[in-house]
């Protein structure tokens, strides 16, 4: 960094450069005008001094006196030549002598100018012309030409002197500031160089400066020998701070070294007591797992046997007595799943299995088996899912089954009378995914407000009066909440006493990967602008085939009994919009659908209609009076949307059926299984008695074996086209035989099924099942449907496709 005197010695000699160079400038103009402005005056003067000689002589002596005279000015100093001509142009008199060949030099000048300077050539130097008018007897005009070079040296001497004058000055100025400078800067200098040494200087020496003026300059080496008195006193208070703080952290830290320990040692207690609590979460999970065995094993005993001794010739009071059985076998099955899975999510072991599934089929599936229940009740369930809701979804199907399952059982228990309407929408939402709004509404007895705050806790129900009436342990609510929690979504309740209730859950699903389910080729195109009739004596329902129809591009009209409804195709046939379709409730007021499609059918007019029925639960119409009366379809509350358009195009279609495509996801009825040779691994004498009896009614031979060691010997003794095995079995669990048998089997190169019969009905014991190489999953208490459809799937028959 440059020191201050040199920054001003710098500004110095720019101000002075250029003061200098600005008075040169000044001064040089005026002196070169000058000496311009006098040339030109000498100049003209005499050439007025010689044209006033030529008219004298012309007057006196004639036209010949005027050459003389121009030969006498080139005596003259720096004139060079002069010629007289007259106004046409015509040479009287010159200076040229033999060079007048050469032309005249100011011949272009024009006339009305009393000077200008000539351009230098290669044979003419730098020149000025001045003319004069030569006025006695018009004779013409005088042009003198004088050198101008004397004139231009003389300048330019005047400007080397000038430059050497004005840098003589300047250079004079320059020294005398920076002798000036450096005697006023001296004093910062010295205070500069001090505290340069106080800088690198550590040891805290420092020496007075002494002022050496009473200026500014002075006041400041004061204040700088003050300042330094302040700094040098903060200083030694700093240490004595230092020091006592040192000794304050010394102490800190030896309390600190104690607390270190003693966190320590309460961190190993910590660690302790987490390692007894993971202990203790592994043993209630294995407790879990042993109730679930313990408590289902009976139970497949209870519902074996009962659907067994059921199946049998029994009188109307023994299947009475049957009927109390299995009924509460099944209630306290539900109350042990419950238990079992609040355990689990208490236990944080629930987990959700993703997969691809259609909404709209598992929505059915969950109606279909409450429809005769809400019916002995006298009530209707319906289903609506909005057009927006995609049919396939990524997301768990169990855990969705259950939650609705729950909530339309509640529903079910709850009203006497009226309708449960299950509903799906979609709900807007930032995150990516589909968000889903579920609601189940009933018109049943409703919760009180006082009570609604706490329905979602466990153990809880809205009145201790309902728990003795309805039954019910209080758990499904609590288990709805945690799964809906699970799922990304809540759950709440809207309800009024007296008029119903209505839950609602979210729940969030990611997009299908699989795309979307089959639909009817040409739908658009065959249902587009059909005139459809709708008979049906409840509003709700009305209302969602209205939705179903308009959605499906047709026009729908509604009628809530059997007369309006006749009376209304009657009016529409003799107009212009005749009806194409008819859909007709069987259990109508007054006169029931199979009556009204009877009247049709007797009317001419209307004989050719198509006509679709629609029924509740058990009440479905007579087969045969149906075919008898043309009926097209019949179909079952709740009323799939694509299983309504299907019916129509059928209907329509009489003379020339159409085969409509498969919906992806839907369930198939299970192939009649027959004729397979299975070995059964049960240690428990119940269960093999009941499995025995089941496997033989549909059709199957049957090996028992007691335990895993023994299945293992007897799948070694002969052939076997497939294996139930139990998984808890002394000696050697299912898990170890599995493993035996697929040693056995695989220098063979085969592999028979195995599936999975055991009471551990956790979706860890299924996963595990199927890590261990099994192929199906049946969870005690044994489902008979359920074993029926692991079995067909599985048969030699299809084997292809499932491995």
């Amino acid at each position: 960094m440059k020191s201050i005197i040199a920054k001003i010695a710098l500004l110095e000699s720019a101000f002075m450069l250029l003061s200098g160079a600005l008075l040169f400038v000044l001064i040089e103009r005026d002196f070169a005008a000058g000496m311009q402005a006098r040339f030109i005056s000498e100049g003209q003067t005499l050439g007025e001094r010689t044209a006033k000689g030529i008219e004298i002589a012309l007057a006196q002596r004639g036209p010949a006196a005027a050459q003389p005279l121009l030969v006498q000015l080139l005596k003259i100093p720096n004139v060079k030549w002069a010629y007289l001509a007259s106004a046409d142009g015509k040479l009287l008199a010159h200076t040229f002598g033999a060079l007048l060949s050469r032309g005249l030099p100011a011949a272009d000048v024009p006339g009305n100018v009393k000077w200008c300077d000539l351009p230098a050539t290669a044979s003419r130097p730098t020149e000025t012309v001045f003319l004069r008018l030569v006025t006695v007897g018009g004779t013409g005009t005088l042009y003198v030409g004088l050198d101008r070079g004397p004139l231009l040296e003389s300048v330019r001497r005047m400007r080397i002197l000038l430059f050497s004058s004005v840098s003589a000055g300047v250079l004079l100025c320059l020294i005398g500031f920076t002798w000036l400078n450096r005697r006023l800067l001296r004093p910062i200098r010295t205070l500069t160089a001090v505290a340069l040494k106080l800088k690198d200087d550590q040891s805290g020496e420092f020496h007075w400066v002494a002022a050496q003026s009473d200026d500014e300059l002075g006041v400041l080496t004061e204040a700088f020998n003050g300042m330094f008195a302040v700094i040098q006193r903060r200083t030694e208070w700093l240490e004595e701070r230092v020091r006592a703080r040192t000794a304050e952290l010394s102490k800190a830290n030896a309390e600190l070294a104690f607390e270190v320990v003693e966190r320590q040692r309460a961190e190993r207690e910590s660690t302790l007591a987490r390692e007894a609590a993971e202990a203790a979460n592994r043993a209630k999970s294995t407790f879990l797992a042993n109730m679930s065995h313990e408590l289902r094993t009976p139970m497949n005993g209870i519902m074996g046997m009962t659907e067994f001794i059921e199946a049998g010739s029994l009188d109307t009071e023994q299947r009475e007595c049957f009927e109390i059985i299995r009924g509460s076998a099944h209630t306290l099955l539900s109350v042990i799943d419950n238990v079992l899975d609040f355990s689990k999510i208490e236990a944080g072991s629930v987990d959700l299995d993703l997969i691809d599934f259609d909404l709209p089929v598992l929505v059915r599936e969950v109606a279909l088996p409450f429809t005769l229940q809400a019916e002995e009740g006298g009530v209707q369930l319906l289903c609506y899912v909005d057009p927006m809701v995609p049919d396939l979804v990524h997301g768990d199907p169990v855990r969705v089954r259950q939650v609705l399952m729950n909530l339309v059982g509640n529903a079910i228990k709850f009203t006497r009378k009226g309708e449960i309407l299950i509903s799906i929408s979609v709900e807007p939402a930032e995150a990516p995914g589909t968000q889903l709004h579920f609601s189940v509404r009933d018109t049943g007895i409703g919760v009180p407000a006082q009570q609604q705050s706490r329905i979602f806790e466990p153990f809880q129900q809205a009145d201790s009066s309902l728990t003795r009436e309805f039954g019910g342990a209080g758990l499904g609510l609590s288990i709805c909440s945690r799964l809906v929690q699970l799922m990304g979504g809540r759950i709440w309740l809207e309800s009024e006493v007296g008029r119903g209730s209505t839950f609602h859950f979210t729940a969030r699903f990611q997009s299908a990967s699989g795309g979307s389910p089959a639909v009817i080729e040409g739908l658009e195109k065959h249902l587009a602008g059909l005139r459809v009739l709708v008979v049906d004596d409840n509003a709700t329902s009305r209302e969602l085939l209205h939705e179903c129809l308009i959605r499906s591009g047709m026009h729908a009209v509604e009628r809530p009994d059997a007369y309006s409804g006749y009376e209304t195709l009657i009016r529409a046939e003799s107009g212009p919009n005749p009806f194409h379709a008819v859909i007709v409730e069987g259990q109508l007021p007054g006169e029931d659908g199979l009556s009204l499609a009877q009247r049709i059918r007797r009317t001419s007019a209307l004989a050719g209609i198509p006509i679709l029925m629609i029924y509740s639960g058990s009440q479905r119409p007579d087969p045969g009076r149906c075919l008898t009366l043309g009926i097209g379809a019949t179909l079952a509350k709740p009323i799939d949307n694509r299983d309504l358009q299907a019916a129509i195009l059928k209907g329509l279609h009489q003379h020339a059926p159409v085969r409509m495509p498969e919906r992806q996801g839907a369930p198939s009825a299970p192939v009649e299984a027959s004729g397979l040779r299975i070995l059964l691994a049960e240690d428990n004498r119940v269960n093999q008695l009941i499995s025995v009896k089941l496997l033989g009614r549909l059709g199957h031979f049957v090996v028992v074996a007691g335990d895993g060691r023994e299945a293992v010997e007897e799948f070694k003794r002969q052939r076997f086209d497939m294996v139930l095995m139990d998984l808890q079995m002394p000696e050697m669990d299912g898990f170890a035989a599995t493993e035996a048998i697929r040693e056995y089997e695989r220098p063979l190169n085969r592999r028979t099924p195995v599936i999975a019969m055991t009471a551990h009905a956790m979706a860890r014991h299924r996963e595990s099942c199927f890590a261990a190489g099994m192929e199906g999953y049946v969870s005690k208490p044994v489902n008979v449907r359920d074993l029926e459809e692991q079995i067909n799937r599985l048969k030699p028959a299809n084997l292809g496709k499932a491995f």
